[in-house]
């Protein structure tokens, strides 16, 4: 049985037992101290993906990525085919239209020809027989009241859409020029039809709506 033991001045003393050897006490907390680091760098050193590794992995994801949107993207076209093409045909189709209505309605007077080579470049064989003939006499028209003409597009749309037939309606301010002065601006609505010769819209025919007349000058 162990007891404490106190002394005479109060003082309290520890049970007697084996002696604490200081030295050994502080081998015995180096130690500690060094198993705690080796812990420490175990851990750091505990096994898992190289940097090598890594990269490859992020490399092969990427690829990976990139070739999921490209035959997503891929796939997207060939569904939406159709209407991509029907998308390109309309955007020919007003382009066509629309360089028609500055060529058919818009003059020089010092190059009345500009304007006739325009005409027959985009125009169908049957078009451009058929207008040829009246040619000269506008010409001479052009020329001799040294008269210009502008034209603004106010807008412009598909009426009709066909295989390899169109109508496009435009509503346009067409105005007369004269010495530098604009005499007068008349608004009409123009009709252009187009054919498919080849690969190309060409102009079939072109005049204004039949059933909107002309008004006059503003």
């Amino acid at each position: 049985m162990t007891h404490d033991r106190t002394d005479a001045d109060g003082g309290r003393h520890e049970p007697a037992g084996e002696p604490v050897d200081p030295v050994a006490a502080d081998g015995e907390r180096t130690d500690r101290k060094a198993g705690r680091r080796i812990l420490v760098d175990k851990a750091e050193r505990r096994p898992g993906p190289s940097r090598t590794a890594v990269f490859v992995a992020g490399g092969v994801a990427v690829v990976a990525l990139i070739a999921a949107v490209v035959f997503g993207i891929l796939w997207w076209t060939t569904t939406s085919s159709t209407e991509y093409e029907a998308a390109q045909t309309r955007q020919a189709v007003l382009d066509t239209a629309r360089r028609a209505v500055v060529a058919y309605s818009a003059f020089d007077h010092a190059n009345p020809d500009k304007a006739r080579q325009a005409q027959r470049a985009m125009s169908t064989d049957e078009f451009n027989a058929a207008t040829e003939a009246g040619w000269p006499n506008a010409r001479k028209l052009i020329v001799k009241e040294k008269l210009d003409t502008s034209v603004r597009i106010l807008d412009i749309g598909i009426a009709r859409l066909e295989p390899s037939t169109a109508e496009v309606v435009a509503a346009v301010h067409a105005s007369k020029i004269k010495d530098g002065k604009t005499l007068g601006t008349i608004p009409l609505r123009l009709v252009t039809q187009l054919r498919l010769v080849g690969d190309e819209w060409k102009v079939d025919n072109f005049a204004p709506a039949p059933s909107i007349a002309s008004s006059g000058s503003e």
